[in-house]
C-alpha cells in the first residue's frame, strides 16, 4: 500500500490554465499514451460535459483563483498549459515546465522579458492606448503545441513513456 501511495505522489501532473485553453484537446491526444495526471483547473462557471474522462478541478469565479491553485497543487517537474506570464513566474520558480498553447515553452532565461513585457502593455493599457490581442490559433500552432508538449514529455529525467 505504502508503496503505490509513494508511487503515486510522484506521478507527473498536466495543469492546464482550462478556461480559454485552445489546446485541449491535444493535451489529451499528447498525453494518452503516458501515465500522467491531467487537471484542467477552471472556475466553476464554465462548467462543460465536454473530456468527462478529465479530472476538472473548478475554482471560484475570480482573477487569480486557477493560478493560485495550479501553484499549490504543483510538483517539481510538472507540465502548466498557460498564458499566463505571472503564473509562469510562480511555476518556473517550483522548477515546473510551462508551455504556451502556442508551443511555446517558457524559460527561466526569458521570464523576465516576459514579465517586463507584460508591464510595459499594461502601462500602455492604463495610459489609453490599446494594442490588439493576440491572433486566432491556427492548426499549425496547435500541431507546434502537440510536438513541444511531446518533447517536454520525453525529456523529463526518470518519467516512465508510453506504455
Amino acid at each position: 500500500m505504502r508503496d503505490v501511495e509513494i508511487q503515486r505522489k510522484s506521478r507527473l501532473t498536466v495543469f492546464v490554465d482550462a478556461d480559454a485553453c485552445p489546446v485541449k484537446e491535444e493535451v489529451l491526444s499528447v498525453c494518452k499514451p503516458y501515465e500522467v495526471d491531467i487537471n484542467f483547473v477552471a472556475a466553476y462557471t464554465n462548467t462543460t460535459d465536454r473530456y468527462p474522462d478529465v479530472t476538472w478541478k473548478w475554482v471560484e469565479p475570480g482573477r487569480d483563483a486557477a493560478d493560485l491553485y495550479i501553484l499549490n497543487h504543483l510538483k517539481r517537474h510538472d507540465i502548466v498549459i498557460t498564458e499566463d506570464i505571472g503564473l509562469a513566474a510562480g511555476c518556473l520558480a517550483k522548477h515546473a515546465y510551462v508551455l504556451t498553447s502556442r508551443g511555446k515553452e517558457i524559460t527561466d532565461n526569458e521570464i523576465d522579458s516576459f514579465l517586463e513585457t507584460r508591464h510595459l502593455n499594461a502601462k500602455a493599457r492604463r495610459s489609453g492606448k490599446y494594442e490588439k490581442g493576440p491572433r486566432k490559433i491556427k492548426d499549425l500552432d496547435k500541431n507546434k503545441f502537440s510536438e513541444a508538449l511531446q518533447k517536454i514529455l520525453s525529456k523529463i529525467e526518470g518519467f516512465q513513456g508510453p506504455i
